[in-house]
């Protein structure tokens, strides 16, 4: 019998499984402008409306609310102080109490301010850049917002701790965020730590691209012989990775070596991945070996990084050489790096080898990422191959009833 309906279904269950979606969306955001309304309103009732619909609020509709307060400038600290007496769990949420003091600043209330600031520090709560976006929204020229932002250091100051710390570098992060780098610059100069500062200042600008600027940044440290740390030489190393300037980050781990800043785990798999991506296969061994001199152990997207680059090349012998070398060092990863290379045996076409890794790496009581084992079974049935599934299944029995065994 023709089933005429069947595409019409599929049809419509996509378009009623998107009208869900979207009437979950408008659901939500009629709540959050109910509750604005009820707080703009500031009416006498509103802790005890508050309290019948608390099983509805959770940190994201609160952080909803606040963003929606904060853009309208209405008072906030009612409801705050309702989630700081009625909601532990919420009290505490470094969002939620960073966007309390975004509110704050927008309607220049720094005496509340000053002390909401008190309290986050005696309950130790660090801020987010988030509480301090009202900033730039509120100064008009860069004068008024120097004179601003001293103020509200001299507020953190004021507490002081690692209430402070956290604080400064909030700040830090903020002006990064919306490219105001002078004034990042203006409040590391002005603060006591300026060693920690400058580390989240240059990691900000290699995010944001300015990788030449971050670099002169280093090299001023060092004219300066500020103590360096590998940290920050990451930061740059990763962002010449990712922006594929291969030659640029050979040249600063030469740079590395040559003021003698040690690599860490980080540093080495940002060299391999340059390396591998070279197609220099006898540079990561020779990397390898300085690892273990070192005393350095891979980490697992380092030896995934090196399996893949060599399924590129079809080098399958030495991947499994190289699985089996890993495994032995690191067995707490052995089904994670076995499972990768059935799942990219399976995605070259090789179902035969996908099944023999899996046959291999369960001999050796490992246990194999439950999807990519799912998906070598049903394509050894899709070729007519249901013995070697079936053989695969009972090959895995042994796994389903031991808890002991984590699947990778």
């Amino acid at each position: 019998m023709v089933r005429y309906y069947s595409v019409s279904s599929s049809s419509n269950s996509s378009f009623a499984s998107g009208s869900v979606v979207k009437s979950e969306k408008i659901y939500r955001l009629d709540f959050v402008l109910e509750v604005v309304g009820m707080i703009r309103s500031n009416g006498e009732d509103l802790e005890s409306r508050l309290n019948m619909i608390r099983h509805r609020l959770n940190a994201y509709s609160i952080t909803e609310i606040f963003e929606f307060l904060n853009s309208g400038k209405v008072h906030g600290l009612r409801f705050f102080e309702w989630i700081w007496s009625n909601n532990p769990k919420l009290q505490k949420d470094s969002r939620v109490c960073s966007l309390l003091i975004d509110n704050l600043g927008r309607l220049g209330d720094s005496g509340t301010m000053q002390a909401w600031f008190r309290k986050f520090g005696c309950e130790k709560i660090c801020l987010t850049y988030e509480a301090f976006g009202f900033l730039p929204m509120l100064a008009s020229a860069d004068a008024s917002l120097k004179e601003s932002t001293n103020i509200v250091l001299d507020l953190l100051n004021e507490v002081g701790g690692s209430f402070q710390c956290s604080g400064v570098c909030a700040l830090i992060e903020m002006f990064c965020k919306f490219h105001l780098f002078e004034m990042a610059k203006h409040v590391i100069s002005i603060s006591g730590s300026k060693q920690s500062c400058s580390l989240l200042f240059i990691r900000e600008m290699c995010r944001s691209g300015l990788i030449e600027e971050a670099h002169g940044i280093i090299r001023g440290m060092r004219q300066a012989r500020c103590a360096h740390t590998t940290t920050v030489y990451n930061y740059l190393l990763g962002s010449l990775w990712k922006n594929s300037k291969i030659a640029e980050v050979l040249q600063l781990v030469d740079e590395m070596k040559e003021n003698d800043i040690p690599f860490d785990a980080i540093t080495f798999e940002i060299l391999i991945n340059s390396v591998c991506s070279l197609g220099n296969m006898d540079a990561v061994h020779r990397i390898l070996d300085q690892m273990v001199a070192q005393g350095v152990q891979p980490r697992l997207s380092t030896h995934a990084c090196i399996i893949k680059t060599m399924f590129a090349a079809e080098r399958y012998e030495a991947a499994y050489k190289h699985v089996v070398y890993a495994s032995a060092v690191d067995k707490t990863s052995s089904n994670i790096m076995y499972s990768l290379m059935a799942k990219l045996y399976l995605e070259k076409g090789h179902i035969m080898s996908a099944q023999n890794t899996l046959v291999d790496m369960m001999g050796k009581g490992l246990r194999p990422n439950f999807s990519i084992y799912m998906k070598v079974v049903k394509q050894l049935r899709r070729t007519g191959r249901g013995n070697l599934a079936r053989d695969l299944e009972s090959r895995h029995f042994k796994f389903v009833f031991n808890p002991h065994v984590a699947y990778s």
